[in-house]
């Protein structure tokens, strides 16, 4: 099981590293993403070379069976030649083949529990580089959204709008109060003016116009 450890140390140290530097959160979680990949490819190289090296011990294994029982018939064969002697160096050799598929077996069964264990610790590395994924994602929305709603109330403090909008009122309030100045001021402009008399003397200048225009 030491190459487990040897699996998870790495991973560990990697994003513990990674995490221990003072950095933006955006920054440290692309960098995690890019290390915990990195070591997925890693990951995959391991257990192609525990699968290879699963596959020789099952040879190992199978050829050292064939072996035992090859050499079991051997033993057969000498004592029904009368050969006992024969038999017995068949048996002992027989006996070591033996041994060889029984520590092959023994050897299988580690690397099968080791292969395992690597197949988990792979889907347990992923997901996690899945949820690195996803808070770096769901991070950067919150950035955006909260640089958006950062320019906004700049810009609503740049504009002021409510200075301006409380302008606007006292000016219509100012021009309510002095309508009734400029009707007056209108009215004072019409008829003080200009006074019967002044209208009088221009309608018969106008006429004599006329009658002098005429002849």
């Amino acid at each position: 099981m030491h190459i487990l450890n040897q699996v998870w140390q790495m991973v560990g140290s990697h994003v513990s590293r990674l995490f221990n530097q003072t950095k933006d959160p955006e920054t440290l979680l692309n960098e995690a993403i890019d290390q915990m990949q990195s070591d997925l490819v890693q990951l995959r190289q391991i257990i192609a070379d525990t699968r290879s090296t699963q596959k020789q011990i099952e040879q190992d294994y199978i050829d050292a069976e064939k072996s035992a029982q090859e050499w079991y018939k051997r033993a057969q064969l000498g004592l029904q030649k009368g050969s006992e002697s024969v038999a017995r160096e068949a048996l002992i050799r027989r006996k070591s083949y033996l041994h060889t598929a029984s520590q092959m077996q023994e050897q299988l069964q580690i690397q099968q529990q080791i292969l395992a264990q690597l197949k988990s610790n792979l889907r347990e590395l992923s997901e996690r580089a899945a949820n690195a994924k996803t808070q770096r994602d769901l991070y950067r929305s919150r950035s955006y959204s909260l640089e958006a709603y950062q320019r906004l109330n700049e810009m609503e403090e740049s504009l002021d709008y409510t200075r301006i909008i409380d302008r606007l009122e006292e000016r219509a309030i100012e021009l309510e109060v002095r309508s009734p100045e400029l009707i007056s001021l209108g009215d004072e402009y019409n008829n003080d003016n200009y006074s019967d008399a002044e209208i009088e003397a221009e309608l018969n200048a106008i006429k004599a116009q006329i009658r002098w225009r005429s002849h």
